[in-house]
């Protein structure tokens, strides 16, 4: 088995116990409001900003980064804003589902190295 039929398998055995479905086929209505501001996904926390969207975003992403299956790391931290953590768990669970490692920095300043 390749190691993208192994992430497929995976994905596919994950399940979102919101509503039954294997997680890559859980897609969330996404809201009216505009999404991206000048520094990534912008809105309120529990209105657009809510789990399964950091979840879903965090799948897609992973695809995106991973289109090959191969695997690798994503790093991600947080600021001190209350709801970081739970966005940062759904992205985080996001990202595995698509077959990527990801290192939680938890509270971090920005950006973290020099790009």
């Amino acid at each position: 088995m390749s190691v993208r039929e192994s992430v497929l398998e995976r994905q596919t055995k994950l399940v979102n116990s919101t509503n039954g479905l294997p997680l890559g086929q859980c897609a969330i209505a996404l809201p009216q409001t505009k999404l991206f501001g000048t520094d990534g996904i912008r809105g309120r926390v529990g209105d657009v900003l809510t789990a399964p969207l950091a979840l879903q975003a965090g799948l897609w992403a992973g695809r995106a980064l991973d289109p090959q299956g191969q695997g690798g790391v994503v790093i991600i931290g947080q600021d001190s804003r209350n709801s970081s953590s739970m966005l940062a768990m759904a992205l985080s669970a996001g990202l595995t589902a698509a077959g990527l490692d990801v290192w939680d920095l938890g509270l971090c300043p920005t950006p973290v190295w020099p790009t």
